[in-house]
């Protein structure tokens, strides 16, 4: 993969479904949370340099 750039993200906050969730708390696992903010920034950035 000579001349690939990669860059890392780091989610903090999040659940495994990509929901804010700051707790950790597996018991609010499928409650009704909004998808990361960060995770939208992130992605959105990576389309705009594709």
């Amino acid at each position: 993969m000579t001349g690939t750039h990669v860059n890392y993200v780091r989610l903090r906050g999040v659940s495994h479904a990509l929901q804010e969730d700051e707790s950790r708390d597996p018991a609010r696992y499928g409650t009704d949370l909004p998808f990361s903010a960060s995770l939208y920034r992130s992605l959105g950035s990576w389309v705009s340099m594709q």
